[in-house]
Formats: C-alpha cells, structure tokens, sequence
C-alpha cells in the first residue's frame, strides 16, 4: 500500500578485545616442488563468542616452472 516501515539504532561495532591467532606451518621441499601443510585457531574474545574459537587447516602444492 505504499508504506514504508523503517527502525534506526545505535551500537558499538568496535570489539572489546583483540583477536587472537596462533599459527603453525610445515614445509618439505620436494623434487617437482614443495608441500606446505599449516594451521591456525582464532579466538574473538568479547566479540564473537558465540562462534566461539575457530580451527583452519591449510594444504597446498607449489610448483614453480
């Protein structure tokens, strides 16, 4: 009916804390290249908790011609 309905309000997007990250990687050179394998958890205290900690696991293949 041509009616727009609309809400405004305020918050803080700032964290409270600072995020945290510890990282790890492993690298074997190889003939035909190199294999890397790594891992890093993040931790958002005061910000995203409800996530809570998170866990990547990274792999890749470099091959330079």
């Amino acid at each position: 009916q041509g009616e727009v309905s609309y809400r405004s309000f305020r918050t803080e997007l700032a964290p409270r804390d600072r995020q945290l990250d510890l990282a790890a990687q492993w690298n074997r050179s190889l003939p035909l290249g190199e294999f890397r394998l790594g891992a890093v958890w993040s931790h958002w205290p005061g910000h995203r908790d409800v996530l809570g900690p998170q866990l990547t696991a990274l792999g890749g293949w470099r091959w330079s011609f």
